[in-house]
């Protein structure tokens, strides 16, 4: 079986689910455990060790409401023709 291609982002997946959680989708992996610890708190976060991150494929879409955000490759700018 071949790998969904990958997004670039990061997400809160939980094991026991085997689901994205919060809908939250971030460029690294520190950036992730920023934006749990503000959405649940820091105490509830760290007591969870099934939550764990994971990288975002194209096969996931259907576990966000919002849809996929892709991260930008290269440093292309429409103004510079």
């Amino acid at each position: 079986m071949t790998k969904s291609p990958a997004t670039g982002m990061y997400g809160i997946w939980n094991t026991e689910t085997k689901t994205f959680m919060f809908g939250i989708q971030e460029k690294n992996r520190y950036k992730v455990h920023t934006a749990v610890s503000n959405k649940v708190g820091t105490r509830i976060y760290y007591r969870k060790p099934h939550w764990v991150v994971k990288a975002i494929r194209e096969n996931h879409a259907p576990m966000f409401f919002n849809g996929l955000k892709r991260k930008e490759r290269g440093m292309a700018n429409e103004n510079n023709l």
